[in-house]
């Protein structure tokens, strides 16, 4: 850049006025994309993907307006205009009720983050509304004000009085456009109640097998349920949307097992779902690696 000469303006003998003008200056930080691709058909892991940008994450920033150096002698300093406001960032929502499947009464924990969709920075302090409708219903109501913690993170104890669909309503600000996050069904059915176990291994092919057991709840000697056919669900890591992996079938012990070629390191998430039937009420279970928290 060619640089700007300096001239000195003769007003009288004794003074002279100096103009310098500075060159502003801007800076950018890349940032990273989340890629949370939905698989469908037959599954099969996804690839991990990075991409960066140049644009910097700074929806919550109040612009600074350029101001001039060099205003007419004698003359009142104005402020200066500031421009139109970029568009509103987008924010990400997730949700996810546990135990997906359950019988009536129990106890259900919902948890989610809200987080910068092109950085994942956690949005802290958002307050949500968590909404819930019945089953064949199309109208949603609030049932709690649940705010973000300072990881972005909430949660929202339930009760399964009766099978509902929940979502979670974030109605922006400022700077962030509205958003809700995915649909939970949840499933509450009559019945004894069960109990559903599940633990991932490692396999010496490098592949992950799902283990567990379903069992009477609350009984005073252990009951299993024998020849249960068991659903096994699976969602990437940082993803909302669950997709059926497999099945399997409980033996004479309740217990069952089911094997995949995804490895450990992929950070895929489990659930073993047992759907229950006339005498059994159905309940599910979801577990992840430790060290994929």
């Amino acid at each position: 850049m060619r640089p700007i000469p300096r001239r000195v303006l003769s007003v009288t003998a004794a003074s002279a006025l100096t103009l310098t003008l500075a060159p502003l200056a801007s800076a950018s930080e890349p940032e990273f994309r989340r890629m949370d691709p939905q698989p469908t058909g037959t599954w099969t892991p996804a690839p991990s993907a990075t991409e960066s940008s140049p644009e910097a994450d700074t929806p919550e920033a109040t612009p600074e307006p350029s101001e001039s150096s060099t205003p007419a002698l004698g003359s009142a300093r104005t402020a200066p205009s500031v421009g139109a406001s970029s568009a509103k960032s987008t924010a990400a929502l997730t949700l996810s009720v546990e135990p997906l499947w359950s019988g009536t009464g129990e106890k259900l924990t919902a948890v989610g983050e809200v987080y910068n969709a092109k950085t994942y920075r956690p949005l802290a302090g958002r307050p949500l509304l968590f909404q819930a409708r019945n089953l064949g219903s199309s109208s949603w109501s609030t049932i709690a004000r649940p705010e973000t913690n300072a990881d972005g993170s909430y949660r929202v104890n339930l009760t399964a009085s009766r099978s509902r669909t929940y979502r979670a309503v974030y109605q922006g600000n400022a700077w962030y456009a509205s958003k809700h996050s995915n649909w939970e069904r949840q499933t509450a059915a009559p019945g004894t109640k069960v109990r559903t176990s599940v633990r991932l291994y490692p396999r010496s092919t490098g592949g992950t097998q799902v283990k567990g057991r379903l069992t009477k709840l609350w009984s005073s000697s252990i009951r299993p349920l024998r020849s249960a056919n068991v659903t096994i669900e699976a969602r990437q890591a940082y993803g909302s949307y669950w997709f059926t992996a497999g099945t399997a079938k409980t033996n004479g012990h309740g217990y069952y097992a089911w094997n995949t070629s995804v490895k450990p390191s992929s950070c895929y998430r489990y659930r073993a779902i047992y759907k229950g039937n006339s005498t059994w009420a159905a309940k599910s279970a979801t577990t992840y690696w430790s060290n994929c928290s």
